[in-house]
């Protein structure tokens, strides 16, 4: 029975057949489809009831569905609305705008732009008002002992290296920053001093207890492969003398 063909009889036959069970003339004919309004343009949309029964809304397309879905989830329709914005006062320049209250859980100072922000940046973050402010320590002057010389000798000590992220000065393209690690200006024993490019130097001025120890135990491991020059430690017993005085 297998790769039987049919006579051209017996297919005039089958779509006779066929043709009896079409439309209305078919047992579970259910009426056809229907005429309905789209939720969302109001269009006349063709529908089977077979698909009205699944869903409350018909719609067009998808376009229609994700519009109108839209326009049920914005504001006081959505179910985590929560009272809308929030009319503040703008920290710097006293201009009432509207946040959302997320924005008030984040932070206790809202500008109305970022040139407000930036205004009161430089006008509430200078000298005892930043955070980082330690008795106008960044003011003092560096000492004379605090040279070119002295900072060439820790370069080559550190190997032309920055200690923290490991860029070399000809990666860098300028000669490497000498980094107080005490942040103590008068302290200018090589053992205070380390190599860093200057990004690295700027960072660490933040959580100054943690760079601190961090680079202490850095030049202790230094220390045990290499010998500072007989000028570093001339120069250690002149800083000694003058401290001393």
């Amino acid at each position: 029975m297998q790769n039987k063909k049919h006579t051209e009889a017996a297919k005039a036959k089958m779509r006779m057949n066929h043709a009896d069970f079409l439309g209305s003339k078919n047992p579970a004919w259910k009426g056809g489809l229907i005429s309905v309004e789209c939720a969302n343009c109001g269009n006349i949309v063709q529908k089977k009831p077979s698909v009205l029964k699944k869903i409350k809304n018909p719609f067009c397309d998808v376009k229609c569905f994700a519009e109108l879905k839209i326009k049920n989830t914005i504001g006081e329709k959505n179910s985590n609305y929560r009272g809308g914005k929030v009319s503040v006062v703008c920290t710097n320049c006293g201009k009432e705008i509207p946040k959302i209250r997320s924005a008030l859980k984040r932070s206790k100072n809202l500008f109305c732009s970022d040139a407000c922000r930036l205004r009161w940046l430089g006008k509430d973050q200078k000298g005892e008002k930043n955070h980082n402010y330690i008795d106008g320590r960044s003011f003092e002057p560096y000492l004379e002992e605090f040279n070119n010389e002295l900072k060439e000798l820790i370069r080559s000590r550190d190997g032309y290296k920055c200690q923290k992220c490991g860029c070399s000065e000809i990666e860098n393209g300028e000669k490497l920053s000498v980094h107080h690690i005490d942040y103590d200006k008068k302290n200018c024993l090589p053992s205070n001093l380390i190599s860093l490019c200057r990004r690295c130097n700027s960072e660490v001025n933040k959580n100054r207890r943690h760079w601190t120890q961090c680079f202490r135990k850095k030049l202790a491991k230094l220390k045990d492969g290499i010998q500072l020059s007989l000028r570093v430690n001339k120069f250690t017993r002149r800083h000694k003398s003058l401290v001393s005085r």
